[in-house]
């Protein structure tokens, strides 16, 4: 049985004052305490959906540049604190709501948020958390743009990464995700970019590029040749294409090593 402490956060009466904000809940000096404590009139107040799409505008807004350098991302760090908890109430809130999520989501369709690295890796950061969650997959297989944002995006680092992890959940709550990228011929437009063929999305794509896109190619192919050995698992639809169409035969001629 857990017990609840009564926190400085209570013994204040902070929560009480009908003049809180949000910033000065996640700022205060003994939230991170109280949270972990499992302070349960905490916990109601920022699983509420209001505050939940308040947490993800401080990230799409970025670091607060009006105050010093170093407390410029005091309060997007406890946003990303909540995220990061082995058992989180506020994780919870976030999947169990598509405008919440789809909240998140937009920061990467949206150019001038996704611009801002520190904005566009903690949003990243924040979906790695629950990149398996069953709710996150279908809510992203109903993304019929979802393809045309990664190579939008597929210059980051943190973008790739998030992609890639998705390859390694081997439960069927992730086939419907896969169908869809595949219906949005996500092989087929990655094999392209390699190839510096045109598209809408790139009319020329760089030589750094094509490496990168080379590298994504040869680490999910892996992946998804691992998992489909295993027995009882669905067939990934891409990796029939990727098969198909001998990716490594075109890789061959590169200076690609797969780490």
């Amino acid at each position: 049985m857990v017990t609840y402490n009564e926190t400085e956060l209570e013994r204040a009466s902070i929560l009480d004052d009908p003049d809180i904000t949000l910033e000065q809940v996640l700022l205060h000096p003994e939230f991170t305490d109280a949270y972990r404590e499992y302070d349960n009139k905490l916990i109601d107040y920022l699983c509420q959906t209001q505050n939940i799409l308040r947490m993800i505008e401080f990230i799409r807004q970025g670091p607060d540049l009006s105050k010093s350098s170093d407390k410029q991302y005091d309060l997007i760090c406890r946003v990303e604190f909540l995220f990061q908890q082995d058992v989180s109430s506020v994780k919870a809130a976030f999947l169990s709501n598509t405008v919440t999520l789809d909240a998140l989501y937009s920061i990467l369709e949206d150019d001038e948020s996704s611009s801002r690295l520190s904005t566009l890796t903690l949003t990243c950061r924040i979906f790695s958390t629950v990149y398996r969650d069953a709710a996150l997959l279908q809510f992203l297989a109903t993304k019929p743009e979802l393809v045309s944002t990664f190579f939008r995006l597929v210059d980051y680092d943190c973008v790739r990464d998030l992609f890639i992890s998705f390859f390694h959940i081997y439960e069927s709550s992730a086939f419907a995700l896969f169908q869809s990228l595949d219906n949005q011929h996500f092989v087929q437009r990655l094999l392209k970019r390699f190839l510096s063929e045109e598209t809408k999305e790139s009319p020329s794509a760089s030589t750094d590029q094509k490496t990168l896109i080379g590298h994504f190619l040869c680490q999910i192919m892996f992946v998804m040749r691992q998992l489909s050995q295993a027995a009882h698992q669905p067939a990934n639809p891409l990796l029939a294409h990727l098969e198909s169409l001998d990716p490594l035969g075109l890789l061959d001629g590169t200076e690609i090593a797969l780490i």
